[in-house]
């Protein structure tokens, strides 16, 4: 079996891209190597920011013949049609076969034999043609050449059992061969290769560490063993160190000290300082305080242990952390509320209008939205009207990511109540699937009115996502809201405060009308709300059942109901009354009855009046249970209180009986049923196990 080795180097590979590309050179040599028949035993690819390659194992010696029969015309065809065929085959007659085809007669029909072409062949074509077609979400061209990559190619391994393969590439600079460059600054001279354990080798020799897991477990275990000699914790960020994984070919961790004078700064804006800037990682004590040290990780190792690269980071860190703590200081020379006006500049959207005037509509909308005590309804209009006042500052106008934040830290320094400060902090969560969700009702009230809003403005606007497009987060924005309510148990009807929230609206902004936009909000969230069920496990046609054509939008109820069906049709007892339920459906729809009054006196036999006493009892409870509690577990306990009689009905009373009256009586008693057990969920969509 043979072996191919591939390395890309070029210059630096933007963090950001790195992944993605290691993934489609593996799947194009996938696609590419199957449709030549090839199969391998083993890929392997990896990335550093200046090479892309691969490993395969296992790939055969050449590709194998292959047989194709073309089937031609009939053999009573016309001489003009016989000889097109064979031109096109590029045959004699006498290299044809004549076959028998049932009922149709007589055909030629010729096979050819395509001799397998050699792997080192099929290599060369497929690796040019992956250079050629490799997509880059950005790339570039240099000199003359019409050719792209993402950043200029310097030269290619291309070895085959350790014989080069040439590849059919525009620039001719470009070497295809078997040498490549370790390190760029620890390494001068070109590596030699001859094998894929040779050139993992040669490269750690020469200071690279070829594979991003590697990476990725050295810098973290440096970390960690810096952090414990000092008595102190890394705060972990997999996402920043996948991005330091894609800036370093040989990564050395170094601890560099932060400025006494800055650890009065919040450590949010040390943190993103650090981070946003200079990519370096926060450090705290035991106590999960910030601890005055940070932690960088360079792409060289130099005989004085990084000594001037710390000193060198720490200057740099010192210039950033100063323009932090002016804007920490004169920030709050400034109130809250004497910001809002500077709000009528910043543009939420062309469409929609100012932050300013989106500010004014959370604090509208946020009584609506607000369940808490309504002793403190002046507490949720002043975080609403202040929630976006903290945009007009410095500080979140160099960090954007500590919006919300910073507006929580001046609220506090102002005096205003610790609920408003956590409102403002905490307005803009969830931010996703796995953020937390607020759960003090101020929060919550202010969280959802602003999601809201944004989805009811984009909406009238006559902006939506559409396909997997979703430039302004609106369907991130929904999940917010399902997560909001669900999350602190909220009975909140949707289509009543989308109306507020689009009257609140100015009239030039309302491109749709209102009940256009109510319509379709309120299917874009049972979209939204069955995405979320289904990744709770729940099964598909329970969650149907309870999201109904004309569904109320009432997200809470609506989750009572599933998480209660989806535990009654668990036990034997759910399960029989849902197989009694369809038997039910399918006698009252095969009969097409219209609206005939039950009547009581036409109950003959013993097991349709017990099945009627029980069925008023039951359909009393529930709406009792329904009216008082909501209770829709003790809902699908009195369901169960039919199963029984039910049984017994279809034993025993034959419901197409020869009297008309009784008949239709009979069948008006199953369709009340039916009719009780639809007004919770539509059994009928459930599927039977």
């Amino acid at each position: 079996m043979s072996w191919y080795l591939l390395e890309l180097l070029t210059e630096e590979i933007p963090a950001r891209m790195q992944e993605k590309a290691s993934e489609q050179l593996g799947e194009m040599l996938k696609e590419k190597l199957k449709a030549e028949g090839l199969d391998f035993k083993s890929l392997e690819t990896f990335i550093t920011p200046r090479r892309l390659g691969a490993f395969l194992e296992g790939l055969p010696a050449a590709q194998n013949d292959r047989v194709e029969e073309k089937k031609g015309p009939s053999v009573t065809a016309s001489p003009d049609a016989i000889q097109g065929f064979l031109r096109s085959a590029n045959v004699s007659l006498e290299e044809c076969e004549t076959r028998e085809i049932p009922g149709k007669g007589y055909f030629y029909f010729v096979q050819k034999t395509t001799k397998g072409q050699s792997l080192k062949s099929l290599l060369s074509k497929i690796v040019s043609e992956i250079i050629q077609e490799f997509q880059w979400p950005k790339s570039m061209r240099w000199g003359s050449y019409t050719s792209s990559w993402v950043r200029p190619l310097r030269s290619v391994i291309s070895l085959l059992n350790n014989e080069i393969v040439p590849l059919s590439l525009e620039d001719p600079h470009i070497t295809v061969g078997r040498s490549t460059h370790g390190h760029r600054f620890l390494a001068s001279k070109a590596l030699e290769v001859h094998s894929f354990d040779d050139y993992k080798r040669g490269l750690h020799e020469f200071y690279v560490m070829y594979d991003p897991k590697e990476r990725f477990s050295f810098i973290k275990i440096q970390m960690e063993k810096i952090c414990a000699e000092k008595k102190l914790l890394v705060k972990e960020d997999d996402a920043l160190l996948k991005e330091v994984v894609g800036l370093t070919e040989w990564p050395i961790v170094a601890t560099g000290r932060i400025d006494k004078q800055f650890m009065t700064l919040p450590p949010e804006v040390l943190e993103t300082t650090m981070k946003v800037h200079q990519r370096y990682f926060s450090v705290l004590n035991h106590d999960r305080t910030t601890a005055p040290y940070f932690l960088v990780v360079a792409n060289t190792e130099t005989i004085d242990h990084q000594t001037q690269i710390v000193e060198g980071n720490e200057r740099v860190l010192r210039a950033r952390l100063s323009d932090a703590a002016f804007f920490w200081n004169h920030d709050q020379k400034i109130p809250l509320i004497e910001r809002l006006a500077s709000l009528k500049d910043l543009v939420f959207h062309e469409k929609i209008g100012s932050v300013a005037e989106k500010a004014q509509r959370i604090k509208l909308l946020s009584s609506f939205c607000f369940f808490g005590d309504r002793r403190d309804f002046s507490l949720v209009e002043t975080a609403a009207e202040l929630s976006k006042a903290d945009l007009a500052t410095g500080m979140v106008g160099e960090f954007p990511e500590l919006q919300g934040i910073m507006g929580a830290y001046y609220a506090k320094i102002e005096g205003k109540p610790e609920a408003v400060s956590l409102a403002i902090r905490e307005h803009y969560s969830p931010l996703g699937p796995n953020d937390k969700v607020p759960i003090s009702p101020i929060s919550v009230g202010v969280a959802l009115a602003d999601k809201i809003d944004t989805l009811v403005s984009f909406w009238a606007a006559g902006i939506q996502p559409t396909g997997s497009k979703d430039p302004y987060a609106l369907r991130r924005s929904a999940l917010g809201v399902i997560r909001l309510i669900l999350e602190n148990e909220l009975t909140l009807p949707l289509r009543d405060v989308f109306s507020k929230a689009y009257d609140f609206l100015p009239i030039g902004m309302k491109k749709e009308p209102k009940e256009t936009v109510l319509k379709d909000l309120i299917e874009f969230f049972k979209g939204r709300l069955k995405v979320f069920l289904k990744n709770k496990e729940f099964d598909n046609s329970i969650i149907e059942s309870v999201l109904p054509p004309h569904w109320d939008g009432d997200i809470y109820k609506s989750y009572q109901i599933l998480e209660a069906l989806d535990r009654f049709l668990q036990t034997s007892g759910g399960q029989d009354l849902l197989v009694a339920y369809k038997r039910a459906a399918n006698i009252v729809d095969s009969a097409e009855i219209l609206d005939i009054v039950l009547d009581e006196t036409l109950l003959d036999q013993e097991e349709e009046k017990d099945l009627y006493q029980v069925f008023l009892t039951v359909q009393k409870n529930v709406e009792t249970v329904i009216r008082l509690a909501a209770d829709y577990q003790r809902v699908m306990e009195r369901f169960s209180d039919l199963r029984i009689p039910l049984d017994a009905f279809f034993d025993r009373v034959t419901v197409q009986s020869d009297d008309e009256k009784v008949r239709e009586n009979r069948l008006a008693l199953l369709k009340s049923i039916r009719i009780l057990l639809e007004s919770v969920a539509n059994f009928g969509t459930i599927s039977l196990p």
